[in-house]
């Protein structure tokens, strides 16, 4: 038991960890100089489709975990919302970049 909490507690650790790297990346900074708003568009059309495959991944992380109020269960929980409000904002920030082509 205690090694299962060991290993959960390591998993969303790491995941954390990753996971606010991925989401406060940048598109490059070419395109927002040069406006290329097409290419911005598809970037953050990418970036909305990775962070919402984590997202999908966290979910099912916790489904094998259920739905204790474990303190790394907790975590996984916030870090879901984060990556869905990340690819949220990504999505409109595409959908405005589209806008403007």
């Amino acid at each position: 038991m205690q090694t299962r909490k060991f290993m959960l507690a390591m998993i969303v650790g790491l995941a954390l960890a990753i996971g606010f790297v991925g989401c406060h990346t940048t598109p490059p900074a070419q395109w927002v100089q040069q406006e290329n708003h097409a290419k911005l568009s598809e970037w953050y059309t990418d970036h909305a489709t990775q962070l919402r495959a984590r997202e999908h991944e966290m979910r099912h992380l916790l489904d094998d975990y259920g739905n204790q109020r474990k303190a790394p269960v907790m975590h996984a929980k916030k870090l879901i919302d984060s990556y869905a409000e990340a690819a949220e904002e990504a999505e409109k920030l595409a959908a405005a970049h589209a806008e403007m082509q």
